[in-house]
């Protein structure tokens, strides 16, 4: 905590007063790889979440070519990890891309002109 503060104080000596605005340079610099890291870990997961629900999707197939065929290849246990699993899954990865596609919306409709530390 103490070394956020002694950081946060260091930036705000590092700004400098231009026509009556306080540019803070440091700040929205570390504001912007804020942002940066989070839409990178937002993605990650989302990465991660994707492979699990194509992975899903393909035990599925194989499973549903299995139980056609008498050949037991795990359809039950799958249809019963469905609900619990795969669903929430499927949502998450849903909902991640809606918030991802709104918040490059905003950014390129908000900061787009705008250059950081200017």
């Amino acid at each position: 905590m103490r070394y956020s503060i002694q950081r946060l104080s260091a930036a705000w000596k590092g700004s400098i007063l231009v026509y009556g605005y306080l540019k803070i340079s440091n700040i929205s610099t570390n504001v912007s790889s804020m942002k940066d890291r989070l839409l990178s870990g937002l993605n990650t997961v989302l990465m991660f979440n994707l492979f699990f629900v194509l992975f899903n999707f393909v035990w599925f197939a194989i499973a549903l070519i299995g139980r056609a065929t008498n050949v037991n290849l795990g359809f039950d246990l799958w249809y019963s990890l469905w609900e619990p699993v795969t669903m929430p899954a499927i949502g998450l990865l849903m909902a991640g891309a809606l918030v991802n596609g709104l918040f490059s919306w905003v950014s390129k409709k908000f900061f787009q002109g705008t250059q950081v530390g200017d």
